[in-house]
């Protein structure tokens, strides 16, 4: 199905991007955020997808030594406080259904750079949410796909 514009009523989860861009006390995602709690009354969730994909990059950055194990520990913390303010979208039965009818409708060349995107977008149609993120594009390969109308909000400076 095509993608489809996230509606002021569409409860919204956060791509990695936006959530690295929150961590990092960026004044849009913080406006957005603010916007969306006043709108819905709940903060948006995080997948697990998200989740994974940050500690993974402060992981990698430490055994590159390119940050201080006392450094990515900080990250980690605020990884953590952070997730604990949302709810977490886990990738449940239903989201693995729906990666599952996805994953082989791509090539490999696409698999390579999108695999994660694919299980944050099928976390967040199986949950019913729609995306925040500032890469519409990365998601709309995976939208012309999905079962299920994927809706997206781009959040941007």
């Amino acid at each position: 199905m095509p993608i489809g514009l996230a509606l002021p009523e569409t409860s919204l989860a956060l791509d990695n991007d936006v959530f690295t861009h929150w961590r990092n006390g960026q004044a849009y995602v913080l406006r957005e955020i603010d916007e969306h709690f006043k709108r819905l009354k709940s903060m948006p969730a995080l997948p697990s997808m998200t989740i994974f994909e940050s500690l993974y990059g402060v992981e990698n950055e430490e055994r590159k030594g390119r940050i201080t194990e006392a450094q990515a520990q900080q990250y980690k913390d605020r990884i953590k406080k952070l997730s604990e303010s949302c709810g977490v979208l886990s990738f449940n039965q239903d989201a693995a259904a729906i990666a599952a009818f996805v994953y082989p409708r791509l090539t490999g060349q696409q698999l390579q750079k999108h695999w994660k995107d694919l299980f944050i977008a099928a976390t967040t149609v199986a949950h019913g949410y729609g995306i925040a993120t500032q890469n519409e594009r990365d998601f709309k390969l995976i939208a012309d796909i999905l079962p299920d109308i994927l809706r997206v909000a781009v959040w941007k400076p």
